[in-house]
């Protein structure tokens, strides 16, 4: 996995060490991305650029945190149904 990935929000490029796939980064990229926007939306014009860099390196890491959030459950739910389907076959085997 690579450590150095750029990520671009709002058309701005900026550099970001990630022990995640690329495909994560994009995912994470086309969240904060999507947000920002909204974000931008309900702001009407813009701030100073520096809290612009503020606000997108924070979104940056409060994404990535709830992105993995979200794959760490979608692992558990699959764990989950195929315990339950493995218990489902053995009260079948007993009966």
């Amino acid at each position: 996995m690579p450590d150095n990935l750029r990520i671009t929000i709002a058309g701005r490029s900026y550099p970001i060490k990630a022990a995640s796939s690329e495909e994560q980064v994009k995912k994470l990229e086309e969240h904060i991305d999507s947000k920002y926007r909204k974000l931008k939306d309900s702001r009407g014009a813009g701030a100073g650029s520096s809290f612009e860099k503020d606000l997108v390196l924070l979104l940056i890491n409060i994404a990535n945190d709830s992105l993995e959030e979200r794959d760490k459950i979608e692992y558990l739910k699959k764990e989950m149904l195929l315990k339950i389907e493995q218990l489902i076959n053995k009260v079948d085997s007993v009966l």
